[in-house]
């Protein structure tokens, strides 16, 4: 296991500019405990982050090192705490430890960030002490789990950079700036563990540079960097196999591509740049001719008046307002009470052709509607569209994009599609991500309130721990987190138990356990457990979660009976409630189905009803679920139900989510069942579900019912 490389957000205006550093080494687990990743903050004073000579890889230099904690062998045991508060023994392997990277510029000197780490609410915060050194700490949960001061001193001239911690300091060595990519060339390179290469790719604003990677017997990573020396992305695919790589240059500079060992680690690759192509032959312009707008926003409408009149201070009032308000635009159509006028807006480039906005479902559908137009003579550009009112939903933005909707478009849009830089809402943006890897969050101010899906001060708060279960019948292992409520005890009254599938995702994006700690905090449900199941992978998830004997009976015959053996729950099944989104919402109904006598409530978020089993021929009627409710008898079943208005069947193929929903919900009534039913305005996104969850907990297990 490796750490990963980080590198965070740039905040400039506001805080001291410094670097962010991942150390990448390689480790062994101990005895069940998992190790996070180790975040480190280094200062320096920056005049001019381009030229900066500290920028680049390090790899650690044991010879000139001293550490506190005993070396032999070329390892060394380090003992520390990490940010999930686990007590834990890594090594150092010194001959196959990977480089440390600085990389980006970060905020430190600021109010503390909201991050997760492995599932547990993590804050830290990064203190500058002096020119040299500043103070990390950790927040786990509320309870300082990591305080240390570190102090740093640096020789770029030297090429050394040495790290001070209390006992140890850890001297590095600066490797050699790599080669010149040319298109047209090969480069061929051993390779082994612990190994790292840097290649730079000299590009003008707008080329796109296309290559491949052809790793030999094992496996190789890689990031692209920017002339600024920020992470843009890392290099796709699996690491052993090979594989194309892109890379679309936003401003003119020199690029780097960091290749380093996977696990197994490569004997040799194969790097080559197929091709460097300019923007104006690989980009399609947008129109010269703005098409009439069928939705036209008022304030653009101002806006471009007052251009077209001469006005030049117009266009700088205008962004100094967006600065301050955020985007998108709002605005109420006249004589409409039905939707909003959303403005999209752009700041563009000389480099800029054209801006694409990629909502889905709607724009690979009608790409033509979604496509920004530019007010002449202006870096302004825009796309208006009427959005039904309470809108929620993610988005992204992708400048000089192919206009196209197919494979090899797909390949260039991941270069290009990015968080909306206007836009102060995130979504899914951990602390290390760049702006090609999270998602900008549209929410009108009428959009449904979400209350509990935030942390509170002074809720109390229950905790997590973790588990793993071996399936005899599945013949895998899921790892689990279970969350017990603030005041748990064994010996108590049994508490009720909800049962979540999607175990990393039920964590994260829909913040499970804080949204118990509301809802208990506010007296809205009884006290429960919540058991959070992990899929092994992407492929397992697919086969067991869509409507498969072998998984219900592995829920209803395996965990269920490890879970009233380890934890204090109850029998009844008028308390335990099975939840899931997607393929986990129809995995919560078959579950029902095969077992009312466990699982009494169904919490089915956005169900993937236009499921049916494989058969051979090429089209297969849908809702596989719905013909099997009506041939059985009514059972002793709850149902909660949601869907989403924007996940509809575009292309018509009977599929999709909400008339398959709707239809469920139906056949469920006419059978007399209990549905609480409700749709949200917004597409198929746990930006929707971390609210929903809450509301279906209400519906089914609240205490006023």
């Amino acid at each position: 296991m490796r750490f990963g490389n980080v590198c965070g957000n740039a905040n400039t205006e506001k805080w001291r500019t410094g670097y962010f550093v991942g150390l990448v080494y390689s480790t062994n687990r101990r005895i069940g405990m998992r190790l996070a990743v180790v975040l480190v903050g280094i200062f320096a004073a920056n005049s001019g982050w381009a030229a900066d000579p500290l920028a680049g890889d390090w790899r650690l230099n044991p010879a000139k090192s001293e550490f506190k904690d005993k070396v032999k062998a070329g390892r060394v045991l380090v003992e520390a705490d990490n940010a999930g508060g686990y007590r834990e023994l890594y090594e150092i392997i010194f001959e196959t430890a990977a480089p440390l990277r600085l990389t980006a510029r970060s905020q430190f000197d600021g109010p503390p960030e909201e991050t997760s780490l492995d599932g547990q609410d993590v804050r830290y915060t990064s203190t500058r002490i002096d020119a040299n050194a500043f103070e990390i700490t950790y927040r786990d949960r509320g309870t300082e789990r990591v305080s240390r001061t570190m102090r740093f001193t640096a020789e770029p001239r030297d090429r050394m950079l040495t790290v001070l911690t209390t006992g140890s300091k850890a001297v590095f060595e600066k490797l050699s700036e790599g080669p010149l990519l040319e298109a047209g060339k090969s480069v061929e390179q051993t390779f082994g563990a612990g190994a790292v290469y840097e290649y730079r790719i000299r590009l003008k604003a707008g080329e796109y540079c296309a290559g491949r990677i052809e790793p030999k017997e094992g496996g190789v990573n890689g990031a692209f960097y920017g002339p600024d020396g920020e992470r843009l992305y890392n290099l796709g695919g699996p690491a052993a196999e090979n594989r194309p790589f892109g890379l679309e240059a936003p401003v003119a500079g020199i690029y780097k591509l960091a290749l380093r060992s996977a696990t197994p680690a490569a004997k040799s690759f194969t790097l080559k740049v197929d091709s460097i192509v300019p923007a104006e032959k690989r980009v399609p312009a947008a129109p010269a001719n703005a098409p009439k707008e069928k939705f036209p926003s008022p304030r653009i409408a101002a806006l471009r008046k007052a251009v077209e009149a001469g006005n030049r201070e117009a266009v700088a009032a205008f962004w100094r307002a967006i600065e301050r308000e955020g985007a998108p635009i709002f605005e109420r159509p006249e004589g409409n009470d039905h939707d909003t006028l959303v403005t999209f807006l752009w700041r563009g480039t000389p480099a800029t052709r054209n801006v694409m906005i990629l909502w889905y479902p709607y724009a690979p559908a009608k790409p033509a509607d979604y496509q920004m137009v530019n007010i002449a003579g202006t870096d302004v550009w825009y796309r208006t569209r009427a959005i039904r009112r309470g809108a929620r939903f993610a988005y992204q933005l992708s400048p000089n994009d192919p206009l196209e909707f197919n494979q090899d478009s797909g390949i260039q849009r991941a270069l290009t599609a990015q968080a909306d830089p206007l836009n102060p809402r995130k979504w899914r943006n951990g602390p290390f991500n760049t702006k090609f890897e999270y998602q900008s969050a549209l929410e009108m101010p009428d959009a449904r309130p979400q209350p509990y899906s935030t942390k509170r001060a002074g809720v109390p708060e229950g905790k997590v721990e973790k588990s793993r279960i071996q399936s005899a019948l599945l013949k895998n292992e899921h790892a689990l987190s279970i969350y017990t409520p603030p005041g748990y005890r064994k010996d108590g009254p049994p508490n009720g138990l909800l049962v979540v599938f999607d175990e990393s995702a039920y964590l994260i994006l829909v913040p499970t356990p804080v949204i118990l700690d509301n809802l208990l905090s506010e007296k809205k449900i009884a006290p429960m457990v919540a058991v959070l199941i992990a899929n092994p992978n992407q492929e397992t998830r697919t086969r067991e979660l869509p409507p498969n004997p072998a998984f219900a009976e592995f829920l209803n015959n395996e965990l269920i009976p490890w879970v009233r053996q380890h934890y204090n729950v109850t029998t009844d099944p008028a308390k335990v409630v099975v939840a899931g989104s997607s393929f986990g919402g129809i995995a919560s109904v078959y579950a029902g189905l095969r077992h009312p006598e466990t699982f009494g409530n169904i919490l089915c978020q956005s169900g993937s009803f236009w499921w049916s089993a494989a058969k051979p021929e090429p089209y297969t009627e849908p809702n596989f679920l719905a013909k099997e409710f009506l041939k059985s008898s009514k059972l002793p079943l709850r149902f909660y139900m949601d869907a989403g208005s924007f996940e509809v069947d575009i292309e018509g193929e009977g599929g999709a989510i909400l008339e398959p929903s709707r239809h469920m919900r139906d056949v469920l009534l006419a059978k007399g069942y209990e549905v609480h039913y409700q749709e949200n305005v917004g597409g198929h996104d746990y930006l929707s579900w971390r609210g929903s969850l809450a509301d279906g907990l209400l519906a089914l297990v609240g205490l006023s019912k």
